[in-house]
């Protein structure tokens, strides 16, 4: 079995990833991939693989996960949740390197969500768009990275900055909400109740 989890490491915030034997009195898989002698070549194995996955054979065919990647009979119940970028960003993150969010599927997803709800695209900084009703407001929603913090006080540099770059260049707005790409693309009706769910719409 694998997993993450998130967890403290001191006094800073951590998400963990873990390997766990499913053998009754273990087998003693995990703590060999777990070793100081077999875990940096475990890692290397794993950073290869994904090297794979994002060769243009591979990347331009794949939008999310397929038979070649993640998906096994299996995980069949749990493809739709697959998705080989976002658990190479994962991996990334969990080595300690930054998240660097793709400018370009972001815009593509909130493009295709625009187009499906008569939605306004907004330039900026980060991909945007403007969703106007009368019984329900005005209001920009902003694509943010499914690792990435939107919370009022614990929120992405640059989605901060974001937001007042909208502020200034959109009037009339009665309020914002992020919405990761991921939901963008398999649940976009999400954003509707995350505008209402938001306090102010209609107001």
């Amino acid at each position: 079995n694998a997993g993450i989890y998130s967890g403290m490491t001191g006094t800073e915030p951590a998400t963990y990833a873990f390997l766990a034997d499913t053998l009754e009195n273990g087998a003693g898989f995990s703590t060999r991939l777990g070793s100081p002698d077999f875990l940096p070549e475990f890692l290397r194995a794993v950073e290869r693989y994904l090297a794979d996955l994002e060769t243009p054979s591979h990347a331009d065919t794949c939008d999310s996960s397929c038979y070649r990647c993640l998906r096994d009979y299996g995980n069949m119940s749990y493809h739709a949740l697959l998705d080989w970028r976002l658990a190479r960003d994962l991996f990334r993150l969990l080595r300690g390197k930054p998240l660097t969010p793709d400018i370009n599927a972001e815009t593509a997803a909130i493009k295709r969500w625009a187009r499906a709800y008569d939605a306004t695209p907004i330039k900026s900084a980060v991909p945007a768009a403007r969703y106007d009703r009368p019984s329900e407001g005005s209001f920009a929603v902003i694509v943010r990275h499914p690792f990435e913090a939107s919370e009022e006080n614990f929120i992405a540099p640059r989605l901060s900055a974001a937001m007042r770059e909208i502020k200034d260049s959109q009037s009339g707005l009665d309020g914002m909400v992020f919405v990761d790409a991921f939901t963008l693309d398999r649940d976009p009706r999400r954003v509707l109740k995350l505008i209402l769910d938001s306090g102010t719409a209609g107001r």
